[in-house]
């Protein structure tokens, strides 16, 4: 598949002519235009974004080696084709003879969403790269892809926050889309539940469980090896975990609670200071964690108001 190597060159090739361009190329009298089209166009990449950040999570914990339940063939449906909406916006604000900054973060963004989505057809596929130079399309290579796809996202949508001046009533959105991509950009796996199946925060009708964010303190023992942990979210079938380092999938692992219960489960996905737990019998309804968490999440809520 020549032809990725040949797109990679010609994405690093304009995003150079861009760099030069950009500072050429002033604001004009039709910003007022532009500023409602970058509205419009926010709410569109907000919502790419989170496909996004969901197959960066899911190639990052492939990359690693981690039980994923969603399997590779999720990158076809997580992962969001380029837009002809976007392609169509850039033109007019081209046209608009906006920034050219603008106009260079989204075209760099559906660039390199363009040629990951190529990659990864080609990884579920088994395919290569380039098959004369027989570079295969593995996991950390694709991880990488969409890690860099998450950066470029981040930026279009920085870039056309700052051209809307319109307000919005989707703030919120934006920076918990700014946040995933942050994460998942670090070769986190925010879009993973504790099984390893895509679950995109805020996305409740892509979940099997509700998800309470909470932090509390917990013994990890393992193997004979106790390690303090932090619980950072739970549902009734696992918990997420910050752990200091040396989870595997496939580990079993019981949690002590400072009240002394405890809690058995195998981690089900392990990355940096991350793991899931997924649990050998669900938590009930009622489980006093649930309700410490409600608690938690309902004060923050009321804050953020």
């Amino acid at each position: 598949m020549r032809e990725l190597a040949s797109l990679a060159a010609e994405i690093a090739d304009y995003e150079a002519f861009e760099k030069f361009r950009h500072g050429r190329t002033g604001p004009s009298a039709n910003v007022g235009r532009a500023s409602r089209l970058a509205s419009t166009l926010k709410v569109d990449l907000v919502n790419t974004a989170m496909l996004v950040a969901a197959a960066t999570s899911l190639a990052n914990a492939m990359q690693r080696g981690a039980a994923c339940a969603s399997g590779p063939r999720a990158l076809a449906v997580f992962g969001p084709a380029p837009s002809a909406r976007l392609a169509s916006a850039v033109d007019r604000l081209v046209a608009e003879e906006i920034d050219a900054g603008v106009c260079e973060a989204l075209q760099s963004f559906a660039a390199h969403l363009q040629l990951v989505q190529r990659m990864s057809t080609a990884f579920i596929a088994g395919g290569d790269v380039d098959a004369d130079a027989g570079r295969p399309v593995d996991a950390e290579v694709l991880a990488d892809a969409w890690r860099r796809t998450c950066a470029t996202a981040a930026d279009a949508i920085a870039a056309l926050a700052a051209l809307a001046t319109a307000s919005n009533a989707r703030a919120g959105a934006t920076g918990k889309a700014l946040a995933l991509l942050a994460e998942a950009g670090a070769g986190g796996t925010p879009c993973l539940d504790p099984d390893g199946r895509i679950d995109i925060p805020g996305w409740a009708e892509r979940r099997r469980d509700a998800r309470y964010d909470t932090q509390k303190s917990a013994m990890a023992h393992c193997d004979g090896v106790s390690t303090p942990v932090n619980i950072r979210d739970l549902s009734a079938s696992g918990i997420g975990l910050d752990v200091p380092s040396g989870a595997r999938p496939g580990d079993r692992l019981t949690l002590r609670l400072p009240s002394g219960r405890e809690i058995t489960g195998t981690v089900a996905w392990a990355g940096g200071r991350r793991a899931g737990l997924k649990l050998d019998r669900r938590l009930p309804d009622d489980d006093p964690l649930f309700a410490a968490a409600s608690r938690a999440v309902t004060s923050r809520f009321e804050e953020s108001e």
